[in-house]
């Protein structure tokens, strides 16, 4: 098998069992509405405590109050949708986050297992596990 037939397996193996944040990690009573473009975010720059909130090709979309919320947006619109429910309490985001960032650990961890038993002798994992995050369309902080 080749890293690239890896690679095209892990992803068919995770696809129909993938977890979808924020609505498999918390349940959301008190909530507030953000309207997002429908494209992937990413986490800008720190100004005075708040994160820019940008688009890939660099529009400014949001400024979050601090690096959880940042994140949880971020993560959020990886599902390509218009609206981003966050929770009113922060203590509700990073639960969702811990949540959320301990099932993507457990991802990585079941790919390196996986990869060490088909290829132990390769040192290509960094590469292989960032190209599968890219086509599940994963992101990690």
């Amino acid at each position: 098998m080749s890293e690239k037939e890896f690679i095209n397996q892990s992803v068919s193996s995770l696809l129909p069992t993938l977890k979808i944040f924020p609505t498999d990690f918390i349940g959301i009573t008190n909530k507030r509405v953000i309207s997002v473009p429908k494209k992937n975010l990413i986490i800008g720059n720190e100004f005075f405590g708040n994160y820019e909130i940008l688009t890939v090709d660099g529009a400014n979309v949001y400024s979050a109050k601090n690096y959880e919320e940042a994140k949880f947006i971020v993560y959020s619109s990886r599902q390509s949708v218009s609206e981003i429910i966050l929770p009113d309490k922060d203590e509700d985001v990073k639960k969702a986050i811990i949540e959320y960032e301990k099932y993507l650990n457990g991802i990585l961890q079941e790919l390196k297992s996986n990869y060490k038993k088909t290829f132990p002798s390769e040192k290509n994992f960094s590469i292989v596990s960032n190209e599968i995050f890219r086509k599940l369309n994963l992101i990690r902080y």
